[in-house]
């Protein structure tokens, strides 16, 4: 390798680390500016608080990669779509949360990585709740992803 040549590699290698820490510093930014617009975790409260509920989690990190909001968007979609009675009535609600910007969610849920957490309410009072740690398996095969998640929203809504 000439000087030239390993010059030419170093400006490129430079050049890649600068590139990286732009896009993860602007994404940081990014999900500091849209976490203030969401409500915060802890008021995720039933509107039949005197029932039975299921409130679905999507807990991420910071950091997010393709998988994880493919992930995501599938849950949602399929709530949405499958679920928006239950949606509707309160009997089930949804909520995407940054875990590492809530430490007692992520404690609570044994979580440290992104994943689906299903916590089913009664009276008010958290009684169960499903770490659904198989979507990741699951992330490159959609139909068995919603079949999994369906599964599981059936088995604890009332």
């Amino acid at each position: 390798m000439t000087r030239e040549t390993g010059k030419r590699w170093g400006t490129r290698l430079l050049l890649a680390f600068v590139l990286v820490s732009l896009g993860y510093a602007a994404g940081r930014e990014s999900v500091r500016r849209t976490s203030r617009t969401l409500p915060p975790p802890a008021t995720a409260v039933s509107a039949t608080a005197a029932g039975v509920s299921v409130r679905a989690y999507y807990l991420h990190g910071t950091i997010r990669c393709v998988t994880c909001n493919q992930i995501e968007r599938t849950a949602k979609l399929l709530l949405d779509t499958e679920f928006a009675q239950e949606l509707n009535a309160g009997r089930l609600l949804w909520r995407e949360v940054n875990f590492e910007q809530d430490p007692a969610l992520a404690k609570r849920y044994d979580v440290a990585a992104s994943t689906l957490v299903l916590a089913r309410d009664v009276n008010g009072k958290e009684t169960v709740f499903r770490r659904l740690d198989d979507v990741w398996t699951l992330a490159d095969k959609p139909e068995d992803l919603r079949a999994y998640i369906r599964k599981n929203l059936l088995e604890l809504l009332p």
